[in-house]
C-alpha cells in the first residue's frame, strides 16, 4: 500500500485529494492548520502544520512513498505578500527538504499555470520559485519531481474565482472582461483525479516533470462568462473589453477598503497572465483528456449560482 501526506487536506482542494487517495487504496495522512481545525473530518491520521512556523514543519514517524504538497496562501490582499513568501516559499522548500531527507521518493507540488516570470502577482511568484526548488531539490536528492500546473479551477467552492466571476454574471447587465484569449479550464474532479494518476504511480525515475492540466481550449473571460449566463441563468449576456488597468485599479482599492474583497490583486493578475498550456504529458505520460468546460459547466457549478 502506498503511504501519502497530503498537505491542506482539509482544503477545498486537499480533502478530495486525499479522499480519491483513499478510494484508491492508498493510506493518507493529511495536514491542517490549527487555525481551521478538521471541521466535518475526524481522523487520527491528520495532524496540524503550520508552515509560516519552522519549528512546525514535519514529517511524522514511519516511511512515507509520496508527498503531496495542496497547501499554499493565495492572497487577498497586498499586505499578506509577506506571510505568501514565508508559507508559499519558505515553508514549502523546508517542507520538500525534510521529505527528501526522510526518503520520500515523490513528491508532488502544485502550482499553477500563472506561475511565469512575467506575472507580478505575489502568489504567482511565490509558486514559480516552489517550482525553481523542487528542480534543484531533484538534482540533490534520489526524488521524483512532479510539479502540476492546472489552469482555472471550475468548481462550487465559494472563495475561487470561478465562483466569484459566477457571482458576478449573475448581477450585471453587462459584462466587462480583460486579458487574452488564452484561458483554459479544468474541474475540480478532473483535477484531482490527474493529481491522484501521478501520486500512485508505478513509474519512478529522478528528476522532475512539469503536467499542465486542462482542457484543450483557448476562452477569453467574455466567453467565459457568457456560457455561464446562457447556461446558468438562461439569458445571453453582451460582453465588453475594457483595459487590464481597470480591474487592476478597482481591484487596489477593493483590497484597501475590505477586509475581504470580491476579487484580489492576484485574481486580476492570474488572469491577464494566463500561459497557453502544453498538453503533451498530460496526454502522453498521463492518458488523459480533460472535458471542455462548457461540456462540464453545469455539473461542476452546482450551487454557484444561487449566491445573488
Amino acid at each position: 500500500m502506498t503511504r501519502v501526506i497530503v498537505t491542506g487536506a482539509t482544503g477545498v482542494l486537499g480533502s478530495q485529494v486525499a479522499e480519491c487517495l483513499a478510494r484508491n487504496h492508498a493510506e493518507v495522512t493529511g495536514t491542517y492548520h490549527a487555525s481551521i481545525g478538521l471541521g466535518s473530518m475526524r481522523s487520527k491520521a491528520f495532524f496540524s502544520m503550520d508552515l509560516a512556523q519552522p519549528e512546525d514543519i514535519r514529517i511524522p514517524d514511519g516511511h512515507y512513498d509520496v508527498l503531496v504538497h495542496c497547501a499554499a496562501v493565495t492572497t487577498t490582499k497586498s499586505t499578506r505578500t509577506q506571510v505568501t513568501t514565508r508559507v508559499n516559499v519558505e515553508g514549502t522548500s523546508m517542507l520538500f527538504e525534510r521529505a527528501a531527507a526522510r526518503g520520500i521518493r515523490r513528491i508532488v507540488f502544485i502550482s499553477s499555470l500563472s506561475a511565469l516570470e512575467r506575472n507580478p502577482s505575489a502568489y504567482a511568484r511565490s509558486k514559480l520559485r516552489g517550482e525553481s526548488y523542487l528542480k534543484e531539490l531533484a538534482q540533490r536528492y534520489p526524488v521524483q519531481g512532479v510539479i502540476i500546473r492546472p489552469g482555472l479551477i471550475i468548481s462550487s467552492d465559494p472563495s475561487g474565482i470561478f465562483a466569484k466571476l459566477c457571482r458576478q454574471v449573475a448581477r450585471v447587465p453587462i459584462f466587462p472582461y480583460f486579458g487574452k484569449s488564452e484561458l483554459c479550464t479544468i474541474s475540480l474532479d478532473e483535477l484531482c483525479e490527474v493529481i491522484v494518476r501521478l501520486s500512485l504511480s508505478p513509474d519512478y525515475s529522478p528528476g522532475v516533470i512539469t503536467v499542465d492540466v486542462c482542457a484543450d481550449e483557448l476562452l477569453s473571460l467574455g466567453d467565459i462568462a457568457r456560457d455561464v449566463a446562457f447556461t446558468l441563468y438562461s439569458r445571453r449576456l453582451p460582453v465588453l473589453r475594457v483595459p487590464s488597468a481597470l480591474p487592476l485599479i478597482a481591484a487596489y482599492v477593493l483590497n484597501a477598503l475590505m477586509t475581504e474583497s470580491p476579487i484580489s490583486v492576484d485574481n486580476v493578475y492570474g488572469l491577464i497572465y494566463a500561459a497557453r498550456p502544453d498538453l503533451r504529458t498530460l496526454h502522453n505520460l498521463v492518458d488523459f483528456t480533460p472535458t471542455t468546460f462548457p461540456a462540464n459547466l453545469k455539473q461542476a457549478t452546482r450551487g454557484t449560482h444561487h449566491d445573488g
